[in-house]
């Protein structure tokens, strides 16, 4: 129906374009969403191309009068690009968003600030994904910048955006290794969020339960493991509370926290109660799986494994066998289930369970484990060319590490 819609208008537009280019871009716009509900993403970023050319000329026909709704074009049509990988593309339809909406700000002062900010967190990220880390930063500390002033103009009304914009920046610093301006940055954005919680009790507990977790990321990577744990550990209990009032919408993030603040606890050495944090992380992932038939597997298996290294650290190997076993056996269901989603991440957990049953003493059993991870990692370099030689490398030494050791102990990897 409404690709039938769609040609009827572009009849209409070439008998008449200044008419109807706004009517078939809106036509566009909804044919495209359709297929991005049938996972057509292809087809929906050509669609998408197309209106993005249909509002180009409606700005050419009106100058000045469509600039906005030609950015939210460029961005939805940006967000296709990228979700295709075609990430150049991507990053050149976002810059021109945010081209289009700097004339606006031009020709409207002070009436586009806060739709720049946007535009500009969302043209950083896609920078990020690139790996152009300090081309990201700068375009995410505009938009901090802009946000800031908003703030000073109209008191109250854009701080929980600056919160998100300096988060951002600050997640762009770390990726920069610049972790004492990261943490500068997510401590601003935790005090303001704590603010906003006190003047609107119940509001923005996510919010600061999300910045606290991103602080402690921060404090973790600068080596402050005390201060991280204590970030941690203080969004773990915001979360348990949240998760206490909304049981199904939080248990997810409360399991994050806890892997997270127990990944704190490890740096600290404090591995018993790291390997208790750890513990109810998973037990609260296994009742997401009970409850979603299984859609919470992937993130099960990755508890697991965390799991796994606290419980090595403290020196019980039988006990990190077990749960890296586990986390082997549901990881290789994925790989059946969904083939090239999770083979990388099966190698991976192939080699930590040999070092393991290595420390047990399971010499054959660890190079029979460390043979499949070779097999799998070699068909990772095959499908792959080029990205999986160095894992092929390690895994080999691993290997014959393990081939010709009757005794002695292997770092964990």
């Amino acid at each position: 129906m409404q690709a039938r819609v769609v040609a009827c208008v572009r009849d209409l537009f070439q008998v008449a374009p200044a008419e109807h280019a706004q009517l078939l871009s809106r036509a566009l716009q909804v044919y495209a969403y359709a297929f991005h509900a049938a996972a057509g993403s292809e087809v929906a970023c050509d669609v998408e191309a197309e209106a993005v050319r249909t509002v180009r000329e409606l700005c050419r026909l009106h100058p000045g009068q469509y600039l906005n709704w030609l950015a939210s074009c460029l961005e939805t049509y940006g967000s296709s690009l990228y979700s295709r990988g075609m990430y150049e593309a991507a990053c050149d339809a976002d810059a021109e968003a945010v081209d289009v909406i700097r004339e606006l700000c031009r020709l409207h002062p002070g009436e586009h600030d806060a739709d720049l900010t946007k535009y500009l967190q969302s043209y950083g990220a896609s920078l990020h994904l690139r790996g152009m880390y300090e081309a990201a930063c700068d375009t995410m500390v505009e938009a901090a910048n802009i946000t800031r002033e908003l703030c000073r103009l109209h008191p109250g009304k854009h701080d929980a955006n600056l919160a998100h914009r300096l988060d951002e920046c600050g997640d762009s610093f770390d990726y920069r290794e610049m972790y004492e301006t990261a943490c500068g940055a997510k401590a601003e954005a935790v005090n303001i969020t704590r603010e906003l919680c006190r003047l609107d009790p119940g509001e923005h507990d996510a919010d600061l339960a999300n910045y606290l977790q991103s602080y402690g990321t921060s404090l973790h990577l600068q080596g402050m493991y005390e201060a991280a744990c204590d970030a941690r550990v203080e969004a773990v209990n915001i979360t348990r509370e949240l998760c206490r009032l909304h049981p199904k919408v939080h248990g997810a993030d409360l399991a994050n926290r806890l892997d997270e603040y127990g990944i704190s606890l490890d740096y600290g050495q404090m591995y018993e109660t790291a390997c208790g944090a750890k513990a109810e992380a998973i037990n609260i992932i296994r009742e997401l799986c009970r409850l979603s038939q299984g859609n919470h597997a992937a993130d099960l298996a990755g508890r697991l494994e965390s799991y796994g290294i606290s419980l090595y650290a403290r020196g019980m190997y039988k006990s990190a066998c077990d749960a890296e076993l586990e986390a082997i056996n549901i990881t290789r269901n994925l790989c059946r289930l969904h083939p090239g989603k999770y083979e990388a991440k099966f190698a991976h957990l192939l080699r930590s369970y040999s070092i393991s049953l290595h420390s047990r003493k399971m010499y054959r059993t660890a190079c029979d484990i460390c043979a499949e991870a070779v097999n799998v990692t070699r068909e990772l370099c095959r499908m792959h060319p080029g990205e999986y030689q160095d894992a092929l490398a390690c895994c080999l030494e691993e290997y014959d590490i393990l081939l010709h050791s009757k005794s002695g102990t292997i770092v964990y990897i």
